[in-house]
């Protein structure tokens, strides 16, 4: 419900919902916690696998980070992303969140700091994605048009004239 709610771009609702769906996991985490280790059930039915926990709500908190960037709510939406990080540190995810969320508070470098992280994520777990390429791509257009170099670091520029260089396709002399 909270993804239809996200695609009809209803995010009060969406945010609404992933919420509950955070306190759902806290109080699943929370009663099942109580009988660990009270010798209950064969076969260790009153354990709780905080794996599949975590990773619940780490996408919990990644897709409520997306609500809350389109809500503009920038700060509460990097704190979810990083809130999804810290129970899932091997998923990249979560610094696509913080990277589009720094970018649009106009903070360039700590949005290519994010995808720069993210990146390096995806190659560590042997991941031929490009979207953080992509991504910086896009920062770092919009960074230069604001007046910040941010992204263009190390990279090489060429700046053309308008003249029959540009026309031609070659670099300008």
């Amino acid at each position: 419900r909270a993804k239809e709610a996200l695609l009809d771009e209803d995010y009060e609702e969406a945010e609404g919902l992933y919420t509950e769906g955070l306190m759902e996991i806290r109080r699943m985490v929370s009663d099942k916690g109580q009988d660990c280790g009270s010798g209950g059930g064969e076969g260790g039915e009153n354990r709780v696998d905080y794996g599949d926990m975590n990773d619940a709500a780490s996408i919990l908190y990644s897709n409520r980070s997306l609500v809350r960037k389109k809500q503009q709510r920038w700060l509460e939406s990097i704190a979810d992303a990083y809130a999804a990080h810290k129970l899932r540190p091997d998923w990249a995810k979560p610094y696509y969140r913080i990277a589009q969320a720094k970018a649009c508070q106009l903070e360039y470098r700590g949005a290519i700091a994010a995808c720069r992280q993210g990146q390096k994520l995806l190659d560590q777990n042997g991941s031929r994605s490009t979207e953080f390429v992509e991504l910086m791509d896009q920062i770092s257009n919009a960074a230069f048009l604001a007046g910040s170099l941010a992204g263009f670091d190390g990279r090489l520029l060429q700046v053309r004239s308008a003249g029959e260089e540009a026309w031609l396709g070659r670099e300008a002399h």
